[in-house]
């Protein structure tokens, strides 16, 4: 059985840029293909203005202070996101 990459399901062949992940085992047909299925598995999102939603919901011990991510230290934090 030929060997294919993890994220695109592609024929990994000579010509390829072969990525191999010694944590998972897994090949990929190049640098992107491992960083863009890393980030998924991960579940990793950047933070944005939709961020700032989404890590409210997630992370109740986070906020945002001046424009910085800061661990809440009390009760008076939670209105203090920009």
């Amino acid at each position: 059985m030929q060997v294919k990459c993890q994220k695109c399901d592609k024929p990994l062949t000579a010509k390829t840029q072969i990525e191999y992940s010694n944590a998972l085992g897994e090949f990929f047909c190049n640098h992107e293909c491992a960083l863009h299925y890393y980030f998924e598995e991960m579940e990793s999102l950047p933070l944005n203005d939709e961020g700032h939603i989404l890590i409210e919901e997630k992370r109740n011990d986070l906020v945002f202070k001046d424009g910085k991510l800061f661990y809440k230290e009390d009760s008076d934090n939670d209105s203090i996101i920009n």
